[in-house]
């Protein structure tokens, strides 16, 4: 009898091992697997972090929660977000699956889409396990497009404002995020100026949720109009903020 409760509870025990353990050596080999089909992997950047200000920005702008900080993704986050079939996905995936895809935006015609999406999911994982935070971060402002023919938070606050990035305001550095979501298109920008406030406003809130700016930074920064001096024919638009 005692024989028999032993083998039973070493049966029961292995497959709650095997129930728990499966899944993530599976997400963890499908990772591997990917990662394989990758040749080449990008160097992280080498240049100064960004500024904080600029950093909770681009932050807030991948709609990330909490302080800015990528940390390496693991199997059991990503089982975690699977289980959970709320969109949540672990700090700073978005970002890096951004940099990810952008590093990697021409791939092989011939593979499947379920090849090519197992290959930008790789890719994210690892440099979230390879790149620092700072490094990912930099990396993915120099790559948004702000305007037409303009990459970068940095090349957009010089063209915009004509000053560096870690001179502007909150509210600049906000805006220059806030137009990335107009796909560089400065005349959509200039025609929708109550959209780009809007924009504006919900990446400032996002950075006070965050803890990076204060309340009266927030406050502040989202009743400052949206002045879009070197835009296009130096055409501007001054919406109040209500």
């Amino acid at each position: 009898m005692g024989f028999a409760r032993k083998r039973l509870f070493y049966g029961v025990t292995f497959t709650l091992a095997l129930f728990f353990v499966a899944p993530l050596m599976l997400i963890e080999g499908i990772y591997l697997y990917g990662l394989s089909l990758i040749h080449v992997l990008p160097p992280p950047p080498q240049q100064e972090p960004l500024p904080v200000l600029a950093r909770a920005a681009i932050w807030a702008t991948f709609r990330e929660q909490g302080p800015t900080k990528v940390k390496p993704i693991h199997s059991w986050d990503v089982l975690y977000s699977l289980i959970r079939m709320d969109g949540y996905l672990a700090p700073g995936y978005r970002i890096a699956d951004y940099v990810a895809l952008r590093h990697f935006p021409e791939q092989d015609t011939a593979e499947g889409k379920l090849i090519r999406h197992i290959k930008d999911f790789s890719a994210a994982v690892w440099l979230s396990r390879n790149w620092t935070s700072d490094q990912i971060i930099l990396e993915a402002g120099r790559l948004l497009p702000v305007l037409a023919g303009v990459e970068g938070v940095n090349n957009g606050s010089l063209k915009i404002f004509g000053k560096k990035i870690d001179e502007l305001t909150t509210s600049e550095t906000a805006l220059i995020l806030a137009l990335e979501s107009f796909h560089g298109i400065e005349e959509e920008a200039v025609k929708r100026p109550k959209e780009l406030l809007a924009r504006r406003n919900r990446i400032v809130e996002t950075m006070f949720r965050n803890g990076a700016i204060s309340e009266a930074d927030m406050q502040k920064a989202i009743t400052q109009p949206i002045k879009l001096r070197n835009i296009g024919r130096d055409r501007s638009s001054r919406t109040k903020a209500k």
